[in-house]
């Protein structure tokens, strides 16, 4: 991942970085995709999303931009005990969910698209 994607990051996003790259080897996904995913939908930050002014409130977090019911699925699916609100815990379950599922990567469609990850 060049230096102008990335743009200026600290050090929790280098750590974040380091453990989206290892989790992707641990889940047989391309690590330069995934980081290039988790880019896009956050820029490897704990962000919110998804934003709805009718109720005021934002409907995906984190840097994997988990929506709660999406999150609470795939981690009654996976038996997975992780924290909605941790980021590390975010990108492990994601890893698992792409790594896992054929088509896992549809819940994150429109950066999947923008990365390259798939087709328009």
């Amino acid at each position: 991942m060049s230096a102008t994607m990335m743009g200026n990051i600290g050090n929790e996003q280098i750590d974040l970085a380091q453990h989206i790259y290892n989790r992707a080897l641990a889940s047989s996904i391309d690590p330069t995709k995934f980081l290039l995913l988790i880019n896009c939908e956050s820029r490897i930050s704990f962000a919110h999303g998804d934003y709805r002014s009718e109720t005021d409130t934002y409907m995906a977090h984190g840097p994997a931009q988990w929506w709660r019911s999406s999150w609470d699925k795939y981690s009654k699916l996976y038996n997975f005990h992780g924290d909605y609100w941790n980021s590390y815990d975010q990108i492990t379950l994601a890893a698992m969910v792409i790594g896992g599922e054929k088509n896992g990567w549809k819940n994150w469609l429109n950066c999947a698209k923008k990365i390259g990850w798939i087709k328009s």
